[in-house]
């Protein structure tokens, strides 16, 4: 173990086999990205007395030492990590009984009753963190030892993380699941620690033992809550809009009380109708309170009832009070649930969060239930074209009726960005969203939501410096919102700080646990960093969270071929399918195309493309590139050509509307290259970079030129991209078409097989 910094009172010291070093940089790394202080670095380990008497230094001064136990430092009989057990060990000799210190966390499947540490260790509660995947739940833990709890009498031996009454078993910790983008980023170097003797060789893993087990609950916080979806009791099935939209104004309510955490609307959906109790809900949410209602709409009457119950016992903390008003006064009633659920939960109300509980959004009720309408076409599976086209003149009529109503004219915003980042990134389409996001933020300016949309559409038009102002605002009004995570995530990555993308990811998580896009976004970051334990680890939660999707399931068995090349997962997931989903199935289809496409087996891709039809599919997308990739790499150019050509006359004629797509600008190059015509090609490529986001473009160039046949410029692109992380997967560029004309080349062989440009990021 070793650190850089100066001893700092509140650190944590973890101790560690070098063996170990990539699990305790993982726990490092999750603990920092919540401001918690670690004293683990491996830039200075180079032994000698001064640097034993600075170890000694920060374990007598640390606030915890946390102790990775794993079957390397069962194999090591001898190792500094155990002189600083040691000394761990010594230093509870000093302390008063009951305060936290020793933290034995394993990262394996070693017994506890086997292992080989000190007396004292077994004498406190151990953690286990399967693949040393830490969850935010276990840093909340190391955050609270450190903190209030330090020094309180606690039931536990002295020098000890509490234990209860009974023998402790902590479950494995893990993050869950998500889907991944078919093209992924990859970096990370690793560094041994100088100060020990050279590993033995690595265990060999199955390619399934990448797969955790499932996550713990959630440690509840005092004053966190679930709204589970509103049941609709109106004779009049229609009103189930009515009841959502209750549903979320409430919830949206309580969320914007700072001293509540409250779990948001996509991670409660997936409870409606369900058969769990309150119980089993509060502990899958990791929350203390879960609130259950009903609407019922009956001309101009309505009635909502609310029950509060405390997820930890099962009891009515707030029996069921029926609010028995005119539909008029729906607004008041949600202002009193809010504020009735607060006083209950004792949480402090500041005057602004007071007025804002109390205003209306509207005094219009047609224009309320025109808006609710709309916003309930979010939550259909529609594609976005036709959810857009319902959903406009939905919202155009409710801002007739009210043109003062901000949430209308946001969600209206939100409508036009959408349509901008799928079907049409016209400047037309970016100005309509501009229009009507400054018309909400003139009515409402410090509603979460305006905020919010406002960083992003900046983000999205590519104007960093205002997405950065709205930003600011969003953090300093907003700090309990996932959705100021998200953004702040976003805005990291965009201007290439992944680390701390990664810890606002996670953040956001951690506010919202259940949200499949926040799950999604966390997946993707950690597998473009190459940590595909903890990325495999999240694709098993998104799964759980959207069940009965194979596109996803096929994601999930791509992780293991991406970590170690091993072809195992995929290819026992692709047999499985049955021969109906294989002939008409397209998404089967899509999953079989890939990894055809992915493994270089043109004649295969070409005979699915000609066996489905109008089911063909590939995962990820471009369809007609794909095949006509597959042909060109057969020597059929006379083929490929006719689809092609096709593609090009698209691409032009979408991209005269839509200049600022860089997607569409690679196509079009590659499309070019495809034809043989380099200079149309090399005319298109700097379009592409000018339409670039980030850097993805670089690797996109790299192919550009590997397929003009440029292999000096490409290669030499792809040995300065992918050493930092900007380059596809080295075992899918292996073999993949995406880059033939490169394959077999001793220079592209040599970058694919030098073991950092597969080695995590951080």
């Amino acid at each position: 173990m070793n650190a850089t910094t100066p001893s700092t009172p509140g650190a944590i010291f973890l101790s560690y086999a070098h063996e170990d070093t990539d699990a305790a940089r993982r726990i490092a790394d999750a603990l920092r990205s919540q401001s918690v202080e670690v004293w683990f670095d491996q830039s200075e380990l180079r032994g000698g007395e001064a640097w034993d008497a600075k170890i000694r230094k920060q374990i007598h001064e640390c606030s915890l030492f946390l102790a990775v136990i794993s079957e390397h430092t069962q194999a090591r009989q001898e190792g500094y990590f155990r002189r600083e057990w040691k000394l761990a060990v010594e230093r509870t000799n000093d302390m008063a009984a009951g305060v936290a210190f020793l933290v034995p966390v394993v990262i394996d499947d070693t017994a506890e009753s086997q292992a080989i540490v000190p007396d004292e260790f077994m004498r406190v509660q151990w953690a286990r963190l399967p693949g040393a995947l830490p969850t935010p739940q276990f840093v909340e833990q190391m955050k609270r030892l450190m903190s209030k709890e330090q020094g309180r009498p606690r039931p536990a031996e002295r020098g000890g993380v509490a234990a209860p009454p009974k023998k402790p078993v902590i479950p494995g910790w893990m993050w869950g699941t998500a889907i991944i983008a078919v093209c992924l980023v990859i970096v990370g170097i690793v560094t041994l620690r100088k100060s020990e003797p050279p590993p033995a060789a690595p265990a060999v893993t199955s390619p399934s033992s990448i797969i955790p087990a499932p996550s713990p609950p959630p440690v509840a916080e005092a004053k966190s809550i679930a709204v589970l979806p509103f049941t609709n009791m109106s004779d009049d099935k229609e009103n189930a809009f009515f009841a959502d939209g209750v549903h979320e104004d409430i919830l949206t309510n309580l969320a914007n009380i700072a001293d509540l955490k409250v779990i948001s609307r996509t991670s409660v959906l997936e409870y409606r109708g369900t058969t769990k109790n309150s119980q089993q809900i509060a502990r899958e949410l990791g929350v203390a309170y879960v609130l259950e209602g009903s609407v019922r709409r009956a001309g101009g009457k309505v009635r909502v009832v609310c029950q509060l119950i405390d997820g930890r016992t099962g009891q009515h903390v707030l029996a069921p009070d029926p609010y028995d008003r005119d539909l008029a006064d729906i607004f008041a009633i949600q202002s009193e649930v809010a504020k009735n659920i607060a006083a209950k939960l004792q949480a402090v109300l500041s005057p602004v969060e007071k007025a804002v509980l109390e205003r209306a959004p509207t005094a219009n009720l047609t224009a309320y239930d025109l808006y609710l309408k709309a916003r309930e076409l979010n939550l259909v599976t529609l594609d976005r074209r036709t959810r857009v086209s319902r959903q406009q003149p939905l919202l155009e009529s409710a801002l007739q009726y009210d043109p003062k109503f901000a949430l209308a004219w946001l969600e209206l915003a939100l409508m036009h960005l959408t349509a901008y980042n799928s079907f049409d990134r016209s400047d037309t389409r970016a100005a309509q969203a501009k229009a009507a996001l400054d018309t909400a933020a003139g009515l409402d300016p410090d509603n979460v939501q305006i905020v919010s949309l406002l960083a992003n559409y900046y983000i999205d038009v590519r104007d960093m410096t205002r997405a950065a102002e709205e930003g600011a605002r969003l953090a300093r009004l907003f700090p309990n919102h996932g959705e100021t995570f998200q953004f702040l995530a976003r805005q990291s990555s965009r201007q290439g700080r992944r680390t701390d993308a990664l810890a606002n990811r996670r953040k956001a998580r951690s506010l919202d646990p259940r949200n499949p896009t926040i799950i999604n976004g966390l997946t993707n970051m950690l597998w473009s960093c190459r940590q595909y334990d903890e990325a495999a680890a999240m694709m098993r939660e998104m799964i759980e969270v959207v069940p009965d999707n194979l596109g996803r399931a096929y994601s999930r068995a791509l992780i293991t071929f991406d970590a170690r090349g091993s072809t195992a997962d995929a290819e026992k997931f692709l047999a499985a399918l049955s021969p109906e989903a294989r002939r008409n199935d397209p998404a089967a289809i899509g999953a079989l195309s890939h990894w055809a496409y992915t493994r270089g087996d043109a004649d295969e891709v070409i005979r699915l493309w000609e066996q489905s039809g109008p089911n063909w599919r590939i995962f990820g997308g471009f369809e007609q590139f794909a095949i006509a990739n597959a042909f060109v790499v057969k020597g059929q150019s006379e083929k490929a050509r006719p689809i092609l050509r096709k593609e090009r006359e698209r691409l032009v004629a979408e991209l005269a509307a839509q200049p600022n797509d860089g997607g569409r600008w690679f196509s079009l190059a590659l499309t070019h290259a495809y034809l043989g015509e380099k200079r149309e090609a090399l005319e298109v490529r700097q379009k592409m970079l000018d339409a670039a986001v980030d850097n993805r473009a670089q690797f996109n160039d790299a192919v550009f030129y590997a397929w003009i046949g440029e292999k000096d410029l490409a290669l030499a692109e792809l040995a300065r991209r992918l050493p930092i992380g900007e380059a596809t997967n080295v075992h899918r560029m292996r073999r993949s078409l995406f880059l033939q004309p490169l394959q077999g080349d001793p220079r592209f062989e040599a970058l694919l097989n030098d073991p950092k440009n597969n080695a995590p990021l951080f």
